[in-house]
């Protein structure tokens, strides 16, 4: 059995991509809506803006400029990180917009800012000047022909300075306008903020220039805010270009300090050094070293060669034969060590000088005895000095020992110190790069020195004035664009208005809506019937028309009759391919009782009802149309009367033949619905009524049953169970999608066999909402 869906309030494609296509269309069908909230919202801003004062905007242009190296040229290198051209562009934007260069604005121009005259123009008003005391207050002003007087009862002359409050300032003239004004003195963070507000900053694309425009009530204040904004944005930009070339001359000048302490202390940690080592550098005195160290090589070698020749000459001459003896002694006073550096040359000669002295006394004639006495003398002289040479000549010996090994000991020291010469070296290279490196830092800081000071004395800023404001024009941008604006706010506020009325319209307006909704298949979509005047002849013939002004009854009856008045039309065309469908569908293929309902009343079932009669007749069908709705109007559209009819003949027992009209059109039938009684449900769901049914079932090739809404009474769902097939009428954009799927639910709920839905479309709204619709016009041609 069927079971249609519970109805929800949210789409079934939820979530899904928005068709723009179907938005476009729903903002399309209440073009009209959109169209008078833009108009009304345009109108109103236009009253609005003609409201207001005109105002006036003057505007100057500064460009970003390098002037320091303009001015110094080489001298000065910029090592500085400079950002994108776009993005310092746009940091010069947020600082012209800062609240420093507007509080310097609105202290030096305070007429305009933060005083203002009330009733007539700032231009009457000069030499205005504020104390650092002076507090919001509102002064009034009364001009007399010779001076103002104020509101304490003061009079000054014209062009005399005023003083209330903190407040100074002077009126030129008489305001020929009025005699009664005010000067208003507002808060100084207040007027920042409305100079801000008023004060547009623009950087122009592809260039390094900035437009700066300030719109006021009045050109000359306009004039004065913008030049003051240009003049104060590059002294601003100049003092903080100086301050920072300042801080960094300064911070140089201090590291620079610092790198010459910290290289005298490093020379002198180097010279102290070199001082303890005792040389000019490591390397010179590894080399001294190793030089002192050779030299002592050689010195013990030539030393260890003296004392062996000693040693070997002091055995020959203890050990040896006389000649032996005295050759060794001869050897030893002629060696170059021995005669340089000892005795043994003296007592040599002396031992020579006793020989050649004892030779004398005992040679020739006259010479004496070895017993003489001065040959014994001569003789222990000579004893003696040998034995004093011998022992000269090992105390030789012996220094020769002392002093190899001296040189030894001395050999070792120098030795070990040259041993330790290359950690020595590595502490002096070490000092020696601190020394080279805090000389190179230093060499490089007083250039970097030397260039600050030259760019300190050569900065004058990036900021550079092209144009300043000489006029201020009367400014309709404004205007314009708040009007513009206020339009597209009305398209936005219509387009809101027409998707929110779209969005809580739950009415079926389109065939998928239908098979969404429902799951029954739309057999067929009416179009709009036209009601116009052709074919009266045929209507009058049929119906008994009479020929006058159109009346909403006889407007319904063309529509209900379209089948016969407008054969070929379109929706005589939709009414034969509703029969089709019908008749090919599951449930009506052998259908012959086919009840037509709608969920609601006014959705066109009694026209459908009657219509598909009439294209059932032309198929060469005997039709009869029961019009089951107590309150049924089938009467009035083929001018039957409307009583006997089935109330008649289920109440009162009259034969169904009595109660049965033939109508103009062949084969045909028609039976109203009688009297109305006081209880329907006496009537459909009678035994008399089943057997009525069955009776002219026989009788009629097809029988259509025209009922009352299935929501209003429960006589569509009590006959239900007697049809064959039940056709629910629909109307685009009237009956709600809920009243829809609760029709089918209490149809479904009898076992009732739901053909499908037809749907109406008098005003053409499922065209209007993008379904598809069928075009009949090929066949009306």
């Amino acid at each position: 059995m069927y079971s249609p869906p519970t109805p929800s309030n949210s789409p079934d494609n939820e979530g899904a991509p928005v068709d723009i296509t179907r938005l476009l269309l729903t903002l399309r069908r209440r073009w009209w809506l959109i169209a008078f909230v833009t108009i009304a919202l345009g109108a109103a801003a236009w009253y609005q803006a003609r409201r207001q004062p005109r105002v006036y905007h003057a505007s100057a242009v500064v460009q970003l400029v390098d002037a320091r190296n303009t001015l110094a040229g080489d001298l000065v290198k910029d090592n500085t990180n400079r950002m994108p051209a776009m993005y310092l562009t746009l940091s010069e934007v947020g600082i012209i917009r800062s609240r420093a260069v507007a509080a310097v604005v609105v202290d030096s121009e305070p007429l305009g800012l933060r005083v203002n005259s009330v009733g007539f123009s700032n231009t009457f008003l000069f030499n205005v000047s504020l104390d650092d005391n002076a507090v919001g207050l509102r002064i009034p002003l009364t001009f007399e022909p010779l001076g103002v007087r104020l509101a304490h009862g003061e009079f000054v002359p014209y062009g005399r300075v005023a003083s209330l409050g903190g407040l100074h300032f002077a009126v030129a003239r008489r305001p020929r306008e009025t005699t009664d004004g005010a000067i208003t003195l507002t808060s100084r963070d207040r007027a920042i903020d409305r100079l801000l507000f008023a004060l547009d900053v623009e950087p122009r694309k592809q260039t390094s220039l900035i437009d700066i425009t300030y719109t006021a009530a009045d050109a000359a204040t306009a004039r004065r805010v913008v030049n003051r904004v240009a003049k104060v944005y590059q002294a601003l930009d100049t003092r903080m270009a100086q301050q920072q070339l300042h801080r960094r001359r300064v911070f140089i000048e201090d590291q620079l300090a610092r790198t010459d302490a910290q290289l005298s202390e490093a020379d002198r940690a180097l010279s102290m050094f070199r001082n303890q080592q005792q040389a000019f550098s490591s390397q010179d005195k590894f080399r001294s070293q190793q030089t002192a160290l050779a030299g002592l090589d050689v010195r013990r070698e030539e030393l260890d060669g003296d004392r062996k020749m000693a040693k070997s000459l002091l055995r020959r001459f203890e050990t040896g034969d006389d000649a032996a003896r005295k050759s060794a002694l001869s050897m030893l006073a002629s060696a170059p060590e021995i005669s340089d550096r000892s005795t043994v040359p003296d007592l040599y000669r002396k031992l020579i000088d006793y020989q050649r002295s004892r030779a004398e006394l005992i040679s020739g004639p006259t010479g004496k005895a070895s017993t003489h006495p001065d040959v014994q003398r001569l003789d222990t002289l000579l004893a003696s000095t040998q034995a004093d040479l011998i022992s000269a000549v090992r105390a030789h010996v012996a220094l020769l020992d002392a002093r190899v090994e001296a040189l030894d000991e001395v050999r070792t020291r120098n030795a070990s110190a040259l041993e330790q010469l290359p950690a020595t070296e590595a502490i002096e290279t070490r000092l020696q790069q601190n020394s080279e490196a805090l000389r190179t830092q230093g060499a490089a800081l007083r250039s970097e020195y030397q260039q600050a000071r030259i760019a300190e004395a050569a900065e004058l800023g990036q900021v550079e004035i092209v144009d300043l404001a000489s006029r201020a024009a009367a400014s309709q941008a404004n205007r314009i664009r708040f009007i513009a604006f206020a339009l597209f706010l009305g398209f936005l506020v219509g387009c809101g208005i027409v998707l929110l009325l779209e969005a809580v319209d739950r009415t079926v307006k389109r065939r998928d809506d239908v098979e969404t909704s429902l799951h029954i298949p739309v057999l067929g979509t009416i179009p709009r019937i036209e009601s116009n005047g052709a074919h009266k002849g045929r209507i009058s013939a049929l119906a008994g028309f009479t020929n006058g002004k159109p009346t909403d009854l006889s407007r319904r009856r063309k529509v209900a009759l379209t089948s016969v008045i407008q054969a070929r039309s379109p929706g005589a065309e939709a009414f034969r391919q509703l029969g089709t469908s019908l008749f090919y569908s599951r449930a009506g293929q052998s259908a012959r009782r086919i009840l037509v309902t709608s969920p609601a009343e006014g959705d066109g079932k009694t026209s459908i009802a009657s219509n598909l009669a009439i294209t059932l007749t032309h198929q060469g069908h005997r039709v009869l149309l029961v019009d089951c709705d107590v309150f049924g109007k089938m009467h009035s559209i083929f001018q039957l009367p409307a009583s006997p009819g089935v109330s008649e003949v289920v109440l009162e027992g009259i034969h169904p033949a009595d109660v049965i009209h033939l109508t103009g059109v062949p084969g045909l039938s028609v039976m109203t619905s009688g009297k109305p009684p006081q209880n329907g449900h006496d009537v459909v769901g009678s035994d008399r009524m089943r057997a009525m049914l069955r009776d002219v079932t026989y009788e009629f090739d097809l029988v259509i049953l025209d009922c009352s809404p299935v929501l209003a009474l429960a006589d569509s769902t009590i006959l239900s169970v007697n049809a064959d097939a039940v056709l629910l009428v629909v109307r685009a954009g009237h009956t709600a999608a809920t009243a829809a799927v609760e029709a089918v639910r209490q149809l479904s709920t009898v076992g009732a066999r739901v053909a499908g839905v037809v749907l109406n479309d008098p005003e053409d709204r499922a065209r209007q909402y993008g379904s598809y619709y069928p075009s009949y016009g090929y066949a009306a041609r």
